[in-house]
C-alpha cells in the first residue's frame, strides 16, 4: 500500500481517534448513570415514605403499649380476631362459596356456566345450555334448593331449541 500520510500525522490521528473513543465511552457511562438515578429516585422516595410510616406505627404501638399496659401482640390478636369476625358475618348468612358450590352441584352435562355476578342478595348466572329440556330441568333443580327464594329465567331464553345462551337471576335467602 502507498503511504500518503507521514508518520507524525498517523500518530496524531491515532491519538485523536483514541481520545474521541474515550470521550464516547465516558459520555455513555455518564448517560447510563443519569438514567439510573432518574429511575431509582422514585423507589428511594417511596422507601423513605414507608420508613417514616413504619416509624410512626412503631411509635403509636409503643404509646398504646405503655398507656394501657396491654402487650402489643395481644392488641394485634384482638384486631385480627375482630377482622375475622367481620369476615365470617353473623353465622346466619350463607357464604357465596357455598351458594356457588350448590349451583355447581346441580349443573348437568348439558349446562355450561360462563360467569357468576354477585350483588348482595342476588346472583346473576350466565351460561349456555345444549337444549331447552336441559335448561328447564336445571332451573327446576335450582328452584328446589332451599338456599334460593326465587329463580328467574326470562322466557326469551327459551326461544331457541338448541345452544341456548341463558341468563338466570337468583334471589338468595337471607
Amino acid at each position: 500500500m502507498l503511504n500518503l500520510l507521514p508518520e507524525e500525522e498517523k500518530k496524531r490521528l491515532k491519538r485523536e481517534y483514541t481520545v474521541r473513543y474515550l470521550i464516547v465511552i465516558f459520555l455513555a457511562i455518564i448517560f447510563t448513570g443519569i438514567i439510573y438515578f432518574v429511575l431509582a429516585f422514585p423507589s428511594y422516595v417511596i422507601s423513605k415514605l414507608k420508613q417514616q410510616e413504619l416509624t410512626a406505627i412503631i411509635a403509636e404501638l409503643d404509646r398504646v403499649d405503655i398507656s394501657k399496659g396491654v402487650p402489643v401482640t395481644e392488641l394485634s390478636l384482638i384486631d385480627i380476631n375482630k377482622k375475622i369476625g367481620d369476615l365470617r358475618g353473623t353465622g346466619k348468612e350463607v357464604s357465596i362459596a357455598n351458594i356457588i358450590s350448590e349451583i355447581l352441584n346441580t349443573v348437568t352435562s348439558s349446562i355450561k356456566i360462563n360467569s357468576f355476578n354477585y350483588d348482595k342478595n342476588f346472583l346473576m348466572l350466565n351460561g349456555m345450555a345444549k337444549d331447552r329440556d336441559g335448561l328447564t330441568s336445571f332451573v327446576k333443580k335450582l328452584e328446589e334448593n332451599t338456599l334460593f327464594t326465587k329463580v328467574n329465567l326470562p322466557v326469551s331464553n327459551l326461544a331457541q331449541e338448541k345452544n341456548i345462551n341463558f341468563s338466570i337471576q337468583i334471589s338468595i335467602k337471607k
